[in-house]
């Protein structure tokens, strides 16, 4: 028999599901409609990200209620191997659909400015990125099946993956913030400054959910709190990639002209 705790756990977890369902659904089939390729990488980078999340939050879901983890800690940890495989995914997709972005905002822009010369530092930091993000998930998953004890468990991750970490951690994040309202600035495309705009309405609420959970000590306030967070960060990801469609209004009286 369910208890109330467990019914409004798995409605609010079907909610998410939903949305996020809904944004990967809306970003995958907008990107079937454009020839340009820019463009459809910044669908597919935004359909990814919601990708990544919604498998991020599925594994946690369902470990979350076998023994000794508890329902709560979905909200305040990573569980299971496909933990922090994801989430560090989560920031190589990031970087992915930064670079598609910063690439439109450049092919935008009247004056064709290269935002701080991204053209060629992109190549340089897309090997390193990517290549510290094959590096973290490789190690985890070696650990996990050779020592059985992954390396985020016991003592934290060996050193050398540190410099790797940092860079993906801290580097990816540093790096749409300096160059996004940059290209918001220069390009000239509304669709990418809407698209921009709702991205950055998801990224403030992904920080908040951080702060203001973090500060919560009861883990049933903690647990819907991020449910709520959650939502509304999913939310912004659907209307992220819906803004890459032009939506016209038309009078009746221009229909039938």
């Amino acid at each position: 028999m369910l208890s109330s705790f467990d019914i409004a756990n798995f409605g609010c977890a079907l909610a998410l599901a939903a949305v996020l369902s809904y944004a990967i659904y809306t970003a995958f089939g907008i990107r079937h409609t454009f020839s340009v390729r820019l463009y459809r990488r910044q669908a597919l980078g935004i359909g990814l990200i919601a990708l990544v999340l919604l498998t991020n939050f599925v594994n946690n879901f369902v470990l979350s209620y076998f023994p000794p983890n508890h329902p709560t800690d979905i909200a305040v940890t990573n569980l299971g191997v496909l933990g922090l495989p994801t989430f560090i995914l989560f920031f190589a997709v990031l970087f992915y659909w930064i670079d598609a972005s910063v690439l439109v905002a450049i092919k935008s822009d009247p004056l064709q400015r290269d935002t701080l010369r991204w053209g060629g530092v992109r190549l340089v930091l897309r090997l390193l990125i990517y290549g510290s993000a094959v590096l973290v998930i490789g190690t985890f998953i070696f650990a996990a099946i050779f020592v059985a004890v992954p390396s985020s468990a016991g003592g934290g991750p060996p050193a050398f993956l540190a410099p790797s970490e940092f860079l993906l951690l801290l580097g990816v994040p540093i790096i749409g913030v300096v160059l996004l309202p940059i290209s918001a600035r220069r390009t000239k495309d509304p669709l990418l400054k809407k698209q921009l705009y709702w991205f950055g309405l998801f990224a403030l609420f992904y920080i908040l959910n951080s702060f203001i959970t973090g500060s919560m000590s009861n883990p049933v306030q903690v647990l819907f709190s991020n449910y709520a967070f959650n939502v509304i960060t999913a939310f912004c990801l659907y209307r992220s990639a819906k803004s890459l469609v032009p939506l016209y209004n038309f009078s009746e009286e221009k229909v039938s002209q």
